[in-house]
């Protein structure tokens, strides 16, 4: 139910729509439902006890920041493209395809590099190269397209497989070998809330920066501004012919103008969503010196 509401409620326009009203209503019940009933018995269906321990309860954190990270920037790109660009479904497969093709011959290695090297490692490897390729987005510009992303997403396919991984192995190896199912699943509910709050909270973030970037611009637009006089005055020259009436192509102009604005707002409000991602990786790399060596053998085994 959390769930749902959390990717549905962008879209059904949040508490406006009754079935979000519900679903939200008995999720305020049944969760902290949920966490009694499993913290009041000895053997839980879930053990959530498993938090209190340190090293569980950063590789947990961890995958929450991963999720939201893989799906938050899975989901932002198609829409910058779509959006600003107006790539079809093509074209952004074929700035996607360079995250994705890479890790094919980069995944079978990791296996081997576990051997060799410390997870945690790893993982602050992985980590710190997606947040570098976040913040390579973070310098967006309305003429971005595949040629100035291709490096980004590269960077990030580079990183991504030596932390989905390794992250598994260190939040299993913080438990007791009768734990490690429980502890899979908590895991893995994590990672998965983290994408469904991570989109939505990127959902409403990008629309408020779009808002606040508009109205910045919009307060040095003045209408003392020559620059703007002239740019309104030579797009009613142009749309003049087009249109019916003069004054008609005046307010083509302005509309023209303040489409203009708003691209770069949405700009704007996508290279910030970028830069929060980002932070978040790094704040999630500093938990790695909570989180304990996995006991010899865990990384093979795993």
């Amino acid at each position: 139910m959390l769930i749902t509401v959390l990717e549905e409620g962008e879209r059904k326009e949040w508490f406006g729509s009754p079935m979000i009203q519900h679903l939200t209503i008995l999720a305020a019940i049944f969760i902290p439902a949920f966490v009694i009933i499993e913290l009041w018995h000895r053997e839980p269906f879930i053990n959530l006890r498993l938090w209190a321990r340190r090293g569980f309860a950063s590789a947990s954190f961890m995958g929450f920041v991963m999720g939201l990270g893989l799906y938050g920037t899975v989901y932002i790109l198609p829409v910058y493209l779509a959006q600003i660009q107006g790539y079809n479904a093509l074209q952004i497969g074929e700035v996607v395809m360079w995250l994705g093709l890479p890790q094919l011959a980069i995944f079978p290695l990791v296996p081997f590099v576990m051997k060799r090297i410390d997870p945690r490692l790893m993982v602050g490897f992985g980590l710190i190269l997606f947040a570098i390729s976040c913040f390579m987005n973070s310098f967006l510009t309305h003429d971005w397209g595949i040629e100035q992303l291709r490096w980004s997403q590269l960077v990030r396919a580079v990183g991504q497989p030596f932390v989905i991984t390794p992250l598994s192995v260190l939040a299993a190896g913080s438990l007791p070998q009768r734990e490690q199912a429980g502890g899979s699943a908590i895991f893995n509910i994590m990672r998965n809330l983290g994408g469904s709050v991570g989109i939505a909270m990127l959902s409403y973030f990008i629309t408020e920066r779009e808002h606040y970037h508009f109205s910045i611009i919009g307060n040095h637009l003045t209408q003392n501004s020559l620059s703007l006089a002239r740019r309104i005055d030579e797009l009613t020259g142009v749309l003049a012919p087009k249109a019916s009436a003069v004054g008609l192509s005046r307010m083509q102009a302005i509309a023209e103008v303040t489409n203009t604005v708003r691209v770069e707002a949405y700009v704007m409000a996508y290279s910030d969503s970028f830069f929060v991602i980002g932070i978040s990786l790094i704040l999630a790399a500093l938990a790695l010196i909570l989180v304990p060596k996995p006991r010899s053998g865990e990384a093979v085994a795993a």
